[in-house]
C-alpha cells in the first residue's frame, strides 16, 4: 500500500474549490450590472492569482529539482504552465472589457454568455492539467526524491508564501479538506505563526466553513 506524501493533494484541492466558485458566479453574474461585474472581478482576480502563484510554486521549486534529477521531465508541465498564463491572461483582458462596458446603454447578455463559456472551457482544461500531473508527475516525483526530500521542498514553497497570499489560498483549501486534514494544518501554524497571523487564519476559516464544521476545529485545537 502506498503511503508516500501526495505533493499535489494540498493546492490542487483548493484549486478545484476556486475554479468552482470562479464557473459558478461567472455564470450567475449580471453582466449589465457593474455591481455585480465588481463582485465577478474581484473573485477572479482572486482565483487567477493562485493560479499564478501555484505555477510558480511548481516551477520554481517542484519542477526545478526535477528537472535536476531527470532532465528533460519538467518540459511538458512547464510548457503547460505557459499556456495556462496566456489562457488566464486572455480572460483577464476579456473581464476588464466587459467590466468597462457594464452598466452603460450595451445589452451584454451574450458577450456575458461568451466569457461563461471560456472560463468553462478554461475550467475544463486546467482540471485535466492537474490530473496529469497527479496521475505522470506524481509517480515520477516518488520514483526520483525521499520522502524527506519532498517533505524539504514542502516547506521551500510555504516559505515563500506571503501571509496576505496563505489567507487567499485558505479561503479554498479549508472547504476542500477532511477535518483532520484542516487540523493538522492549523496544528503546524499555531505552534509557527504569530498569534495575529493565526487569528486572521481563523477569522477565514470562520468565513468558509459551517458553524458546525468551525465548532470541530476549535475543539480541536483547544
Amino acid at each position: 500500500m502506498n503511503n508516500r506524501p501526495l505533493v499535489y493533494d494540498v493546492p490542487h484541492k483548493a484549486i478545484r474549490n476556486a475554479l468552482s466558485q470562479f464557473s459558478l458566479i461567472a455564470g450567475s453574474t449580471d453582466y449589465n450590472s457593474k455591481e455585480e461585474m465588481e463582485k465577478l472581478k474581484s473573485v477572479a482576480e482572486d482565483v487567477l492569482n493562485i493560479l499564478d502563484e501555484h505555477a510558480e510554486h511548481e516551477n520554481n521549486v517542484t519542477l526545478k529539482y526535477l528537472e535536476q534529477k531527470n532532465p528533460g521531465s519538467s518540459v511538458h508541465d512547464k510548457e503547460d504552465h505557459s499556456k495556462i498564463e496566456s489562457e488566464m491572461s486572455k480572460l483577464r483582458e476579456d473581464l476588464n472589457k466587459l467590466y468597462e462596458k457594464s452598466g452603460g446603454s450595451e445589452d451584454l447578455l451574450y458577450q456575458g454568455n461568451d466569457f461563461f463559456m471560456n472560463v468553462s472551457d478554461f475550467h475544463s482544461n486546467y482540471i485535466q492539467h492537474m490530473l496529469e500531473e497527479e496521475r505522470v508527475t506524481q509517480p515520477l516525483l516518488w520514483e526520483s526524491f525521499t520522502d524527506e526530500e519532498l517533505h524539504q521542498q514542502e516547506i521551500e514553497i510555504r516559505q515563500n508564501i506571503k501571509p496576505e497570499e496563505m489567507l487567499s489560498w485558505c479561503k479554498y483549501m479549508m472547504p476542500a479538506f477532511t477535518h483532520n486534514a484542516r487540523t493538522g494544518m492549523l496544528t503546524e501554524i499555531k505552534q509557527a505563526a504569530p498569534a495575529e497571523f493565526f487569528t486572521a487564519l481563523m477569522n477565514v476559516r470562520k468565513s468558509v466553513l459551517s458553524k458546525e464544521d468551525f465548532s470541530k476545529i476549535e475543539k480541536s485545537l483547544s
